[in-house]
């Protein structure tokens, strides 16, 4: 099978690299200067710039930019000084559209999970999907409204799911699902700025 070269140009930076072959989706980061070769039948052959001013292009296959986007979750909890224990809902799962992605079981309730949350997202080690920015504003009804931001790639909306962990509870295996809804701003003022890195393939 012959192999494409994949160049990627620009003065500073790397892309992520994701391209079907068969039934299988694969993917690799590569930098500025990086020699890469893929299967001349791949399809779907898509990047998206990671930081710098990276591109991706090749002289025998179509590569198509696929930009980042940024989508807005929040949700509404009692203070936990107000707030009788044991907190049986937590978080365990952030979804891109269908796909699950499990995560450590993350209670939803004080700031410091806020930024324990958004640690386990950026830890699940996925490129599509990042924890950028967050913030925790007290009410006044004794609650504290949440704002996390993320980054994902492409046109996948991302989910955080919830689940009660009180089995003595009627019905407790069900679970919660708050939507992202789109962001204007990926780091606007007054929120915390998560630390993200990619993963490179070895």
């Amino acid at each position: 099978m012959a192999a494409c070269l994949i160049t990627i140009s620009g003065t500073s930076g790397s892309v992520v690299l994701n391209y079907t072959l068969g039934v299988n989706e694969e993917s690799q980061t590569a930098s500025i200067g990086d020699v890469i070769y893929i299967d001349s039948t791949a399809t779907a052959v898509t990047y998206t710039t990671v930081n710098g001013d990276a591109i991706a292009s090749s002289g025998c296959l179509t590569v198509t930019a696929l930009p980042f986007a940024c989508h807005e979750v929040s949700w509404e909890t009692n203070d936990i000084l107000v707030r009788t224990p044991p907190i049986t809902f937590k978080f365990d799962a952030v979804l891109l559209d269908d796909e699950v992605l499990t995560l450590p079981t993350t209670s939803n309730y004080d700031r410091y999970n806020l930024d324990t949350l958004a640690s386990n997202i950026n830890n699940i080690g996925d490129d599509r999907i990042k924890a950028v920015a967050g913030k925790g504003v007290d009410s006044n009804r004794n609650t504290i409204n949440f704002y996390l931001i993320l980054q994902v790639k492409g046109t996948m909306i991302p989910w955080l799911r919830i689940k009660n962990e009180d089995t003595g509870l009627p019905r407790a295996a069900e679970y919660l699902y708050l939507k992202g809804v789109t962001a204007v701003d990926c780091s606007p003022s007054g929120y915390t700025l998560y630390q993200t890195c990619e993963t490179i393939p070895v």
